[in-house]
C-alpha cells in the first residue's frame, strides 16, 4: 500500500485528488495539508507512514514554499519520496525541481492517470516528470546555453542578470541577489 500526504491550499482540488486516489486499491491519502506548517506538523508524528508527499509548488501565494517543503521533506524524512504538482509548465521551474532532486513533476492540467502513473513510478524508485515538462526543460536549457555563448559583449553582471532571468526570478529576487 502506498500512504501519501497532499499539501494543497486549493481545498477542493486536494479534496478531489485525494478522493480519486483512495478508489485505487494500492493508494491510501493518510492525509491532506494546506501549508509547510500543517504538512511538518504532520510529518514529524507521521512520517514513518508515508511513502509520497505531492506537493504543491506556490502554496498560499508564496513561489518558494512548496520547493522549501520538498527540501526539508527530501532532507528530513530521506524515505519520502516528493511529487511536485503545479500549474507552472515554465522550464525554470522544471529544471529547479531536478536540480533539486525532486523525483516528480506533473501539471495539474494533466488527467489524474498522469498522477496515477507518476505516483506508481516514483513509489517504484523511478523519476516521473511530465513531457510536457521534460520539453520545456529541455527548451530552457538550450535558451540558457545560448545566452552563455553569446557573442554579444556584456558586463559580468548584465550576464548574471540575463541568466537570472532565465531562472525565472522576479526582478524583486535580482535584485536582492546581485545587491
Amino acid at each position: 500500500m502506498t500512504h501519501i500526504l497532499i499539501v494543497d491550499d486549493h481545498a477542493v482540488f486536494a479534496e478531489s485528488l485525494e478522493h480519486r486516489l483512495n478508489n485505487e486499491e494500492d493508494f491510501k491519502v493518510i492525509s491532506t495539508a494546506s501549508d509547510a506548517v500543517e504538512a511538518k506538523e504532520f510529518l514529524t508524528k507521521n512520517a514513518h507512514n508515508l511513502n509520497i508527499a505531492l506537493l504543491d509548488i506556490r502554496i498560499k501565494n508564496n513561489e518558494t514554499e512548496g520547493l522549501e517543503l520538498a527540501s526539508f521533506i527530501r532532507s528530513t524524512f530521506r524515505g519520502i519520496k516528493v511529487i511536485m504538482l503545479s500549474m507552472h509548465s515554465e522550464g525554470s521551474y522544471g529544471k529547479k525541481m531536478l536540480d533539486a532532486g525532486i523525483e516528480g513533476y506533473v501539471l495539474k492540467s494533466s488527467h489524474i492517470e498522469e498522477v496515477i502513473k507518476a505516483i506508481r513510478y516514483v513509489n517504484e524508485g523511478k523519476r516521473y516528470y511530465s513531457k510536457e515538462i521534460e520539453d520545456s526543460i529541455r527548451a530552457y536549457e538550450k535558451k540558457k546555453d545560448k545566452i552563455k555563448e553569446s557573442k554579444i559583449i556584456l558586463t559580468r553582471t548584465e550576464k548574471r542578470i540575463l541568466l537570472l532571468l532565465a531562472d525565472g526570478l522576479s526582478s524583486r529576487e535580482i535584485a536582492e541577489e546581485i545587491g
